[in-house]
């Protein structure tokens, strides 16, 4: 929150703050489709490789949800 304080004005991140409070916002990370190619490459070695989900969620700063749907396998 600290970071989106210095973003916006004290009224905007009030307003923000009640409005969202409880609430999970996910802000995708700038890049281009060839840097997401790459990353999902090198998830997808991983994975393969014996690195389990928990750690490329970590690694990777992806929920469990977008790590599986990247190595082609669904969430049960």
């Amino acid at each position: 929150m600290n970071k989106l304080k210095s973003l916006v004005d004290l009224d905007t991140y009030i307003k923000m703050s009640v409005m969202l409070a409880g609430e999970t916002i996910y802000f995708p990370a700038a890049g281009t489709p060839k840097d997401k190619q790459e990353r999902n490459r090198a998830i997808c070695q991983a994975y393969y490789s014996g690195v389990n989900v928990p750690e490329l969620v970590e690694t990777f700063g992806l929920s469990e949800r977008q790590i599986w749907r990247i190595i082609g396998r669904r969430t049960v």
